[in-house]
């Protein structure tokens, strides 16, 4: 029998409510939450927003994915009723007010228009705030096809989603679909280290901190050596903390 809608949120929102802490590792600090006015951006079932929001944030959490934010609701209200967290379904340009911190995790590898997005994320800061994200695998990177990627034995086969019929199968083999039916919620940007790098460098923020592929398994501080010579097939993930100038 297949789970249901609230059981699938409840799992997801489980399995990530605890990587808040190691995705802070990863960017090298953690800022002071408390009294702070937080976007999550991509806030999925919101586990992000509800670590925020417990941290002493009053938080909005973004998704366009209505099957999302219909969870993320359902659990906030269910386990955490106290709490000041919003969810909105709409897109960051139509959002309005400003915020003290914005974090993103695991969403700029989906966004097709990039340089939108980061001029719609920087207007949406307040002068001196900070934009804190993290992304990836990036596509060209061993596992970047995400559900795409095939795996042998339980291990991904690394850039085997590259092979276009073989990342096609696996992706309806997986998802029950193929690209057409969703795109917004299925492509990937295509980017590559490089180009993000541009992106953001034209996008009016100021880089605190660029770390690739940072993380404490052994196969980070391979890929971390090997990006430095080939970046565009190593680079598996991006955490920066952009700042918007006072």
């Amino acid at each position: 029998m297949a789970a249901s809608p609230a059981s699938e949120a409840n799992s997801y929102f489980d399995l990530m409510y605890p990587k808040w802490t190691s995705a802070w590792e990863r960017f090298g600090e953690h800022p002071q939450l408390d009294n702070t006015r937080f976007l999550d951006f991509g806030c999925g079932y919101g586990a992000f927003s509800i670590r925020a929001a417990q941290e002493g944030a009053s938080v909005v959490g973004l998704d366009l994915n209505p099957v999302s934010i219909e969870g993320a609701r359902a659990i906030a209200a269910a386990r955490f009723p106290d709490l000041d967290v919003t969810y909105v379904e709409t897109r960051i340009e139509d959002l309005t007010e400003t915020f003290d911190v914005i974090m993103t995790n695991e969403v700029f590898e989906h966004v097709l228009d990039l340089p939108a997005c980061l001029r719609s994320l920087h207007d949406r800061l307040r002068p001196g705030g900070v934009l804190y994200a993290g992304w990836g695998p990036l596509w060209y990177s061993p596992t970047g096809g995400h559900q795409m990627t095939v795996k042998w034995g339980g291990v991904p086969v690394p850039w085997s989603h590259l092979i276009k019929p073989i990342g096609r199968a696996q992706f309806r083999r997986t998802q029950g679909r193929d690209f057409s039916d969703n795109p917004e919620y299925s492509q990937f940007n295509y980017l590559r280290p490089a180009d993000y790098e541009r992106m953001i460098a034209a996008s009016g923020f100021r880089v605190d901190s660029w770390r690739v592929n940072p993380g404490r398994h052994p196969a980070y501080r391979v890929l971390r050596a090997a990006s430095k010579l080939a970046p565009t097939p190593f680079t598996a993930n991006v955490y920066a903390i952009l700042r918007r100038p006072a």
